[in-house]
């Protein structure tokens, strides 16, 4: 974890960063939040150019998940997201934060329901405590609910049911469930095409 003063990137990152590149790789914990953070504030300093989002990651925590797709979907240059090997649970949110997602074909998206895996026993037993967890996950629930309905064009209903099923996509299912724009083979495949003039 990054000290007070401390830069939040490692040499990797920094040379990504250069290239434009920012890596949501692993864990979606706090540490990478402040990673990109960083890495944004620094974009957004250079004028804001167009950045490409590498996903390969399992997931994490909701808060920290929610706060890098803010960051992200907030950034005013172009947002190209790429998943390598997996973007699944806040992986799969955050790369609802890019204007173009794509994916690589062999790649794989989950989406599913805030699970419980952070309840304390304490918490459990505790009958008040529990009902304001459970209060805190369907919170939770509701605002991931709003970002895949809107990056869908599913409805609420149809998204609760597909995360109730806690089952991986395809690249190819991602795509037809509109999680993805594009199956990319290569970097030179990505085409992002030019919004429709009113």
């Amino acid at each position: 974890m990054a000290r007070k003063g401390e830069l939040a990137m490692n040499d990797l990152q920094r040379r990504w960063l250069e290239k434009n590149r920012i890596g949501i790789i692993d864990e979606v914990n706090r540490d990478m939040f402040v990673y990109v953070r960083e890495a944004i504030a620094i974009k957004m300093g250079e004028g804001g150019p167009p950045i490409t989002v590498h996903i390969s990651s399992g997931g994490g925590a909701v808060v920290w998940g929610l706060d890098i797709y803010d960051l992200i979907n907030f950034y005013p240059g172009k947002k190209v997201g790429v998943v390598h090997s997996m973007a699944a649970s806040m992986a799969s949110i955050i790369l609802q934060a890019c204007d173009w997602r794509t994916a690589t074909p062999y790649a794989s998206v989950l989406i599913h329901h805030v699970n419980n895996q952070n309840l304390k026993l304490d918490v459990a037993r505790d009958k008040n405590e529990l009902e304001k967890f459970i209060a805190g996950m369907e919170k939770s629930q509701s605002k991931l609910y709003e970002i895949l309905v809107r990056r869908t064009g599913k409805p609420m209903e149809e998204i609760s049911a597909r995360c109730k099923m806690e089952e991986s996509m395809t690249a190819q299912e991602a795509l037809n469930y509109h999680l993805i724009d594009q199956i990319v083979v290569q970097e030179s495949d990505v085409v992002i095409p030019e919004p429709e003039k009113k």
